[in-house]
């Protein structure tokens, strides 16, 4: 692998003299790429320069796309001035491990949500102001930064929203996993009541674990596979989802009022997103362990990783049912089975 990358690295940044890397370290913690940590030496005898880089290979059916989403919202975000590594490569078709690779900057420090988890409560607040702050930033930029397209069809105030619901029955179709038709007929009927206001960067899956925190206090978020224009509840509500599901019930309301404390919207209707986040969340890991994990464009690995986590998945079915009254006979057998 040392050799493959070492002769990939050489092509790809031609103005570097003399490269030589280390051998990459695996550091793959989430469901979706296998990561890589190397350095990366070049430059002439007496005067030799080392950089500390990272490696994804994306597998999945969605490769090629979402690869290539994360390396350009990462490049432009970086642009702007947000807290992303920077990134360095792309390949597509050229990889030497017969998958896309980036190759970005490394970033030396821990990760959140370890951090949150075993600090004080003090603490914790502290790092919570700091982790909305960072979200409501990202809202705050332009779209425009994402997207060169003219802004005429955000003019329509259910955009967003229709985009999501047209995605649901697609999806639905494809798997066939009819018991979620009532999750999406609760949100198809209260569609016209939730217009969306000024489009925004997203994430779509922020939380403490895509958040590093380098030694030098600094935090960057990583993980930008997602990365889009849409309406900042859609990633409101997956954050406020994932930390009270996977974490304790209160810190959904603490992400809520940390977040408006910091954001000039009112945050109405969050409550309607948060089904979305649901929805979302239940219908990824159902089609995941009944189909496969790469036909969701994720790691092989990722299957025991879910199975492991069904009490948080639980949780986020019993948020479902207590927003929406519904249920859904796919997620009850899949949370009996494991």
């Amino acid at each position: 692998m040392r050799k493959s990358l070492q002769k990939f690295c050489r092509h790809s940044f031609p103005e570097l003299k003399d490269i030589r890397i280390t051998e990459p370290e695996s550091v793959s913690e989430g469901w979706e790429s296998d990561v890589y940590s190397f350095d990366l030496e070049h430059g002439s005898p007496g005067d030799r320069v080392l950089r500390e880089m990272i490696l994804r290979i994306y597998p999945g059916n969605d490769a090629y796309e979402k690869s290539y989403r994360e390396f350009e919202g990462m490049k432009k975000l970086h642009s702007a001035g947000y807290p992303v590594p920077e990134v360095f490569a792309l390949s597509r078709d050229r990889s030497p491990f017969s998958k896309p690779l980036m190759i970005m900057e490394r970033i030396t420090g821990q990760g959140m949500w370890h951090v949150l988890s075993s600090s004080a409560e003090e603490h914790q607040m502290q790092l919570l102001s700091e982790f909305c702050e960072l979200e409501v930033e990202l809202h705050s930029l332009d779209w425009r930064i994402l997207e060169d397209e003219d802004a005429g069809r955000f003019n329509d105030p259910w955009c967003f929203i229709d985009r999501y619901l047209d995605m649901g029955r697609h999806f639905l179709k494809l798997s066939g996993a009819t018991g979620f038709q009532s999750a999406l007929c609760w949100l198809e009927k209260r569609r016209d009541l939730i217009p969306c206001g000024k489009p925004c960067p997203v994430h779509l899956d922020f939380h403490p674990g895509n958040i590093i925190i380098r030694d030098d206090g600094k935090n960057f978020v990583i993980d930008w596979t997602q990365v889009s224009v849409s309406d900042y509840r859609f990633d409101l509500s997956w954050t406020m989802l994932l930390m009270s599901t996977y974490m304790e019930r209160k810190w959904r309301d603490l992400v809520l009022n940390e977040y408006r404390k910091y954001s000039d919207s009112p945050v109405d209707s969050i409550e309607y997103f948060e089904v979305f986040s649901c929805v979302k969340r239940l219908f990824s890991i159902y089609t995941s362990l009944n189909a496969g994990p790469e036909t969701s464009g994720m790691r092989a690995e990722a299957a025991e990783m879910m199975k492991q986590q069904m009490g948080a998945i639980g949780r986020v079915y019993s948020t479902l049912i207590e927003l929406t009254g519904t249920e859904i006979p796919e997620v009850a057998g899949m949370l009996e089975r494991y």
